[in-house]
């Protein structure tokens, strides 16, 4: 018993510690999917505990089956919660919820009429048929979503098959389909280990996704206004500290609300996301940062460019806009252009970030006052 026993303590005491960590974050975040991993794993802790308990002769079966329904149930509001099941495999979910019911229905047959299982020959299969069934539903779950385009569902469905192979070894040992060993009185834990460590890295490409989310301008796909206001406040503080060079191309799509005004704001939206791609793609260096600045605005940070190499940057930038050739029958070319301001300094202490900003903006104003569909460059008042 020393070896389950120390199994028992040590994955219990990390998967509860797992367990109020994400718990912690769910709170924190408003986000239900860690909480029921929270739920999830401290039902298991308590299933763990009781089922320990049940073989000292310290807790009764109907117990041990209380708390193994609750973690079952916890694992599958969470995989609801966290891969979206309900809406993204309306199917999978259904098929989920009814070995659910019959992972239920067998618990309470096992508490209620333990005697007409034996008799009938069914105690020793009748649960390991029904956790299997459970667990292969919520694993099918995890890759029909996959397979539809959910990039946390590949970890989620590592995880769940640490849990299968544990869970229903545990199941066959524990009612004689295989012989009981330390090993399968210690698999059920192993295997939901298994699966809080990688839920716990799902939980974490979570965070990293919610923050993608947080920083993307939904329409065109670049960086939003609060992204370039974090990014270019370390890029000048960075600069400051190398004395390198910092350049900023702002870029204002041209004659955009006559655009609007003719052809709708559905088709003004779609020719901004093109516009940004384009731009994206004319920023070629991994160090270069496009974002929306406002409206149809865009800025470019270019960390280590001068004005030359920013202004041929820019060039590019509006030449790639020319070549999408979409039409504008409220500007005189015909097609949407773009004008794009330069700026580039050294920073330096006690010059302030606006100044980069600033002077690029009033290179803009340049281009748009000189006819549009150009670069202008203008040095900072305050460099010098």
């Amino acid at each position: 018993m020393v070896t389950p026993l120390i199994v028992l303590v040590f994955t219990g005491g990390m998967i509860v510690a797992l367990g109020l960590v994400n718990g912690l974050l769910g709170i924190t975040l408003r986000d239900r999917a860690y909480l029921w991993y929270a739920a999830a794993m401290l039902a298991f802790v308590a299933f763990d505990a009781v089922s320990a308990s049940a073989r000292l002769g310290a807790a009764h079966e109907p117990a041990v089956q209380g708390a193994y329904l609750l973690y079952c149930g916890a694992i599958a509001v969470f995989g609801a919660a966290f891969l979206d099941l309900p809406r993204a495999a309306p199917a999978a979910w259904r098929a989920v919820l009814m070995c659910y019911g019959a992972l239920v229905l067998t618990g309470i047959a096992y508490a209620a009429v333990p005697t007409a299982l034996r008799r009938g020959h069914l105690d020793g299969s009748l649960e390991p048929l029904a956790t299997t069934a459970f667990l292969i539903a919520v694993f099918a779950a995890g890759l029909v979503a996959w397979r539809n385009g959910n990039p946390l569902a590949r970890t989620a469905c590592i995880a769940f098959a640490g849990v299968v192979i544990g869970l229903v070894t545990w199941a066959c040992g524990t009612y004689g389909v295989v012989p009981r060993s330390a090993l399968t009185d210690a698999a059920g834990g192993l295997g939901v280990a298994w699966e809080a460590i990688f839920l716990s890295v799902a939980l974490a490409e979570r965070i990293r996704g919610l923050e993608a989310v947080a920083f993307r301008d939904a329409l065109t796909g670049v960086a939003n206004r609060r992204a370039f206001d974090l990014r270019f406040a370390d890029e000048w503080r960075r600069a400051t500290r190398t004395r390198t060079r910092l350049a900023v191309v702002l870029l204002d799509v041209d004659r955009f609300k006559a655009y609007n005004d003719a052809c709708g704001h559905p088709r003004g939206d779609r020719v901004l996301a093109r516009v940004a791609q384009a731009l994206a793609h004319a920023a070629l260096r991994p160090e270069d940062f496009v974002a929306r600045y406002g409206g149809e605005e865009f800025v470019v940070v270019l960390p280590g460019c001068g004005r030359a190499d920013a202004a041929r940057l820019a060039n590019g930038a509006l030449a790639a806009i020319r070549a999408l050739a979409i039409a504008h029958p409220a500007h005189e070319p015909g097609i949407v252009t773009a004008s794009a301001g330069v700026a580039s300094l050294v920073p330096r202490h006690g010059l302030r970030p606006r100044a980069l900003l600033v002077a690029a903006d009033r290179a803009l104003y340049e281009a748009k006052r000189d006819g549009r569909d150009r670069v202008a460059t203008r040095p900072p008042r305050a460099a010098g």
